[in-house]
């Protein structure tokens, strides 16, 4: 049992996810973080309250097929790996409880990275910190944002990812365009 306290701040978590994240057992709750972040965006971004999720509906409107997709998939994993809540006992500010993945049988499952990571992945989304918690656009690293638009992990993926676009690409051959020109000139007075 994990002793239930803070969440791991969102730089601790992206730094173990980053050092998980070829474990092959661990890939079923990367996937969740990836489903539970376009949820929590699509909620923010459409201006819905948070707790309105309920029979695939959001704020009264119908869920896209890929968010439906994402929330099964959530509720399916959150349903393997069931959180139980051990009370323990009372203290001057408050009860202290300990938490522990159990499987859909109720008991207390071995997987020592998939219990840990499931609970930390938990206790971040609870405590509401786990949309800073993604991956890099460009190289799939995994990174802690302090903004809702923070999609790269450094200045060079960003500017990859724009050089690969079509825009980047225009932009940049243009530039080589007036700095193969502006060489050719001072070639040519030399």
């Amino acid at each position: 049992m994990i002793p239930a306290g803070p969440a791991l701040s969102p730089n601790q978590l992206a730094s173990l996810f980053q050092t998980v994240r070829r474990v092959p057992c661990t890939l079923p709750l990367q996937m969740l973080v990836r489903d539970m972040n376009a949820l929590d965006k699509a909620a923010r971004s459409a201006g819905y309250p948070r707790d309105v999720f309920v029979a695939g509906a959001l704020g009264g409107r119908r869920l896209s097929g890929a968010h439906l997709d994402s929330l099964t998939r959530i509720r399916k994993t959150f349903r393997e790996f069931s959180i139980s809540l051990f009370p323990l006992q009372p203290t001057r500010v408050g009860w202290t409880a300990s938490y522990a993945l159990t499987d859909s049988k109720g008991r207390v499952r071995e997987d020592e990275i998939t219990r840990i990571l499931g609970l930390l992945i938990w206790k971040a989304a609870t405590s509401g910190v786990l949309w800073r918690v993604r991956e890099c656009q460009t190289c799939a690293k995994w990174i802690a944002v302090r903004r809702m638009d923070h999609k790269f992990c450094s200045t060079l993926c960003r500017e990859k990812d724009f050089r690969s676009s079509d825009s980047g690409r225009r932009k940049r051959a243009e530039y080589m365009r007036r700095y193969r020109a502006t060489q050719k000139r001072m070639k040519s007075q030399f």
